[in-house]
């Protein structure tokens, strides 16, 4: 949890070095024009003078400074806690597509998705990232249809609050071991099986 609220600032440091470099952590990105860049550029400028400018101007450097980092670092904490929430619920414990299916779980709606950016529905972003979330409400309907035909489990939570309690207990539930590892040897490193 510590590390959480860094996230978001990752991401950002993430996003300028890609858009010098063409790369990003597991890819190369092909194919980006200069009206592509320019408009990344202008929304980054945007962004930072919403978040950071326009405090500044009419509060001062340390108000600016505050407000962004409580701003950053709470979105870190809800963005992390969407990914933890969404990959650790005992129904997403594997073919690669159906595995992207059992290890995800989704929550929310076309809501959640607006607020998330599609993180909301974890399953439609693993098979579909090159799609624009803008479509996962209407894609986790026809993969949900096609996991009831052919008997995968699709899970799904109504609200965030739901997956939020959820993974919660899950994490408590799998924090308690049912037997302490004993040594298999005279090695303490080597550990038997529970």
């Amino acid at each position: 949890w510590v590390t959480f609220p860094f996230l978001v600032v990752s991401f950002q440091a993430g996003d300028l070095i890609g858009l010098f470099t063409n790369r990003t952590i597991g890819a190369t990105l092909y194919g980006a024009d200069n009206w592509e860049r320019l408009s990344l550029i202008i929304g980054k400028v945007l962004h930072y003078s919403i978040l950071f400018g326009i405090p500044f101007y009419y509060h001062g450097l340390t108000a600016a400074l505050v407000g962004s980092a409580s701003y950053l670092f709470v979105q870190g904490v809800v963005l992390a806690t969407t990914f933890a929430a969404s990959h650790n619920v005992p129904e997403s414990k594997p073919v690669q597509a159906v595995q992207q299916i059992l290890t995800s779980a989704n929550w929310g709606g076309v809501i959640g998705n607006f607020f998330t950016g599609g993180l909301n529905l974890q399953i439609e972003h693993h098979l579909f990232p090159a799609i624009s979330f803008m479509h996962y409400p209407a894609i986790a309907a026809i993969v949900e249809d096609e996991c009831n035909k052919r008997g995968v489990q699709y899970a799904k939570y109504p609200t965030l609050p739901e997956i939020v309690g959820r993974f919660v207990r899950y994490m408590k539930e799998v924090g308690v071991a049912a037997e302490v590892p004993r040594p298999l040897s005279s090695n303490p490193h080597v550990m038997s099986r529970f």
